[in-house]
């Protein structure tokens, strides 16, 4: 009874703006409360997406590390814990967090697409390429696995395969700005001359749009 009213106090806090209250409460629910409640889960993960947001890595993946320890089967908070785990350079940590979410939840390709980033960040081109193929896989319309794919490629000189891409990635964003750069990036190492206008005045409207709005 005493963690059920904690979560209540600590949603009614944040509620209020006082998030550092909050957390504390929400923590203390998250360590306390019987491994079964629901509710415990639900604090270790609003208190780790706080902790996170006001830029504690640490006590975010303290929260997060308790979260999966409280249900193993929560793709989602593996899925945090490797997030944050990442932020903080700890990709080897991150990879395993990731690929457990996956194993939970093998067709949710957003947890591919986080293994790939992981293994770009450590280095790894191949191993990414793998990763964000297998995330295209297992959602064809994910944008921005595809874009991610082609610009892996890359540094491999595998232009064409990057173009095929970027213009498959472009049929799911039309006029996306970052998209149409990269694509007549591509285009032109392929000589790609007379879909490189078309891709360049695109690119010139999409932008002219974006300054008009402030964006």
């Amino acid at each position: 009874l005493a963690s059920r009213a904690a979560h209540k106090r600590g949603m009614l806090l944040e509620s209020m703006g006082r998030r550092v209250a909050a957390t504390q409460d929400l923590m203390t629910v998250c360590t306390a409360a019987p491994v079964k409640a629901k509710y415990g889960q639900e604090a270790c993960m609003d208190a780790g997406m706080w902790f996170y947001e006001g830029g504690e890595a640490g006590r975010a993946t303290r929260a997060f590390q308790v979260a999966v320890r409280r249900d193993p089967t929560n793709d989602r908070a593996w899925s945090n814990h490797g997030v944050v785990s990442q932020q903080m350079g700890r990709f080897e940590e991150a990879l395993r967090s990731y690929k457990t979410a996956a194993r939970v939840r093998p067709d949710a390709a957003t947890h591919y697409f986080n293994m790939a980033k992981a293994h770009q960040d450590a280095g790894r081109v191949r191993d990414a390429i793998a990763m964000f193929r297998r995330a295209v896989i297992v959602q064809p319309d994910y944008y921005e696995a595809k874009a991610s794919l082609a610009g892996a490629l890359t540094p491999l000189r595998k232009w064409g395969k990057a173009v095929q891409l970027l213009e498959e990635a472009m049929t799911l964003r039309p006029g996306n700005a970052e998209g149409l750069y990269l694509l007549g990036f591509a285009l032109m190492h392929v000589c790609g001359w007379e879909k490189l206008a078309d891709v360049m005045e695109s690119l010139q409207t999409s932008v002219e749009k974006r300054l008009s709005a402030g964006e």
